[in-house]
């Protein structure tokens, strides 16, 4: 089941399909200056056998030269792409009487450099993708240009989420898309989503003493998240709700008297006291934040669920949130709960 970064990535090329033309543009295989069209295409490549042959997208660009472009989105290696890729230049030539470029896009050097091999197919026959990863696509810091382009300042954000200056692509790229009267509502949150989801902790770290998302208003509950895991905010929220789970006479007398004039078994009481509110604290804000990441991403969970995951410590629950937001499906999630409860 193709991922949620997966979808997102092939969705900037179907909302604005000149990002294929731009790409093939940096490819040096067509002049951007004369593209006429980009349109994209119905992506099934099936021809009349019962195999059926589906990319993540078909273009078509027109211009001084003509070529269809097949777009696949590749976050790992998969040996089977690499058989079937052949296939559809294959499909695409037969439909159209015109040049094939096999298009693949991915995040991380090393899938780039495998899928980027030449597939030999026997003496004389080669297909070479053309393959963007963190070094072919280009740091995209213009603020004018990502304005005019944010499906490329988005995919420039990710190609270089793990760089040094991340924090920075990534800045540029969340205000290109912020009020954009190029996307929708929901493409905004969409790509906002994506960005901030691929940077690293360090690099959000940086990014927040931008002061960007101390003034950006979250609009879905992964961004919300993100905006709680604020040091600030958990510092405060945790002492507060300690003071309010406190017991009230023992909460009504610490402004009257030092704690050497309580009682003696309250003050001998309060150490754990405070220990065990704060412990109890931590674990709501941790099961909290993982029940918000859970909704957003597949809906209301079941009252089986909110038992089972109420009964994870705060260090599994917090250990949790990150690989939940790549988790392909919710059917996942008892065995990445058993890989936490094996690791402890």
């Amino acid at each position: 089941m193709p991922s949620f970064t997966h979808e997102c990535l092939v969705d900037l090329f179907r909302a604005r399909p000149q990002l294929a033309a731009e790409l093939l543009a940096w490819a040096g295989l067509v002049r951007l200056g004369a593209v006429q069209e980009v349109k994209m295409l119905e992506s099934s490549l099936t021809v009349p056998t019962p195999t059926e042959l589906r990319a993540d997208g078909v273009l078509w660009v027109r211009g001084d030269v003509e070529l269809s472009a097949i777009l696949e989105v590749q976050l790992r290696p998969d040996p089977q792409k690499r058989r079937s890729w052949p296939l559809y230049i294959a499909s695409q030539h037969a439909r159209r009487a015109a040049p094939s470029v096999l298009l693949v896009v991915t995040l991380d050097e090393a899938t780039a450099a495998w899928a980027a091999a030449p597939i030999h197919l026997g003496p004389g026959s080669v297909v070479t993708p053309t393959v963007f990863g963190p070094k072919q696509i280009p740091r995209l810091l213009d603020p004018a240009l990502a304005w005019e382009n944010p499906e490329a300042a988005v995919l420039s954000a990710l190609a270089h989420a793990q760089d040094e200056d991340a924090a920075k692509v990534s800045l540029l790229a969340l205000q290109a898309v912020q009020g954009n009267p190029l996307l929708t509502e929901d493409m905004t949150l969409q790509y906002t989503e994506l960005v901030l989801s691929a940077l690293s902790l360090s690099a959000r770290a940086l990014l927040e003493k931008t002061m960007f998302l101390k003034s950006f208003n979250p609009q879905t509950e992964y961004v919300k998240w993100l905006v709680r895991e604020r040091e600030e905010y958990l510092s405060r929220g945790i002492a507060k709700g300690v003071e309010a789970e406190l017991p009230k006479a023992v909460a009504a007398e610490l402004p009257k008297a030092v704690a050497a004039e309580l009682p003696k078994a309250v003050a001998a009481e309060l150490p754990r006291a405070v220990a065990t509110k704060l412990a109890q604290a931590e674990h709501e804000i941790a099961l909290h934040t993982v029940l918000d990441i859970l909704s957003a991403r597949f809906g209301e969970p079941s009252s089986e669920l909110y038992a089972k995951l109420s009964g994870l410590t705060a260090a599994q629950l917090t250990a949790l949130r990150r690989p939940l937001v790549t988790l392909p499906s919710l059917a996942e999630l008892p065995a990445l709960i058993r890989s936490l409860d094996s690791a402890t």
